[in-house]
């Protein structure tokens, strides 16, 4: 038996092939999956698919490289993926620091989490898709459209070193970064890009960003109260009806 084979079983996982139907719900429409791939449509750069997402369930289809619960004997190139299953312990510490040029702890690169305060008002989320010469970003993150209510799209925001340009970086544990690595999360992030929905920026903005650091989908805010010393404890439901907790700590 193929060492992938025995990996899958002793893990209790399920396995698809690329051109596969959903292994969960057996969804066999392509229109209704999301290809994670390494490049945008349209770069020059070789295009290599790293994963899938089921819209259907929301299931995520993704190489063994991802999925931590597969033995380590099973080494080597596979044709196929894994099912992720949700957090057995689905707490995130993170921390939200301001991007300042000034302090290379606080700086910013490709693949952060930020935040920032759009013209409305609204405190908006995406995900760092670039960073031009000057310090400018170029984010996935949800718009509004008229006529459509909201979309994932990529932007241009003002460059860090802006006197009128606030942002704030949220950083995640180190188990959640070596997980979740800058292909898989701009991946994630280019999946969705045209994505349109009738929303609001204040329910979607953060559940967008926290799922493409984590895989994970989220609903609106469920209740928000304050922890000790200060800190914010977000709770969200998961799709898989599990909690997903943010303590979000603000430095």
């Amino acid at each position: 038996m193929p060492e992938d084979t025995c990996a899958a079983e002793m893990s209790g996982l399920r396995r698809i092939r690329i051109e596969e139907r959903c292994g969960l719900c057996g969804n066999g429409d392509d229109a209704e999956y999301r290809l994670y791939e390494t490049e945008p449509r349209g770069t020059r750069r070789k295009v290599k698919i790293i994963g899938k997402q089921c819209v259907s369930c929301n299931t995520e289809w993704l190489p063994k490289e991802y999925i931590k619960n597969i033995p380590p004997r099973s080494a080597g190139t596979s044709p196929y993926l894994y099912q992720r299953n949700p957090p057995t312990d689905p707490k995130i510490n993170v921390v939200r620091h301001k991007i300042d040029r000034k302090s290379s702890s606080c700086n910013v690169v490709e693949g952060n989490h930020i935040t920032w305060l759009n013209e409305h008002g609204i405190w908006n989320h995406g995900i760092v898709a670039k960073i031009t010469r000057d310090y400018g970003l170029g984010v996935i993150h949800w718009i509004e459209k008229d006529g459509v209510g909201i979309e994932v799209t990529k932007t241009y925001l003002p460059s860090v070193e802006d006197e009128n340009s606030v942002y704030f970086r949220f950083e995640y544990p180190e188990e959640t970064e070596q997980t979740n690595d800058l292909n898989l999360v701009l991946a994630r992030a280019y999946s969705r890009t045209g994505d349109q929905k009738d929303g609001s920026l204040e329910d979607e903005a953060l559940p967008f960003a926290t799922f493409c650091k984590t895989g994970y989908e989220i609903l609106p805010h469920v209740k928000s109260v304050s922890g000790k010393h200060g800190n914010d404890f977000i709770i969200y439901h998961l799709m898989s009806s599990a909690e997903l907790v943010i303590n979000l700590q603000v430095m």
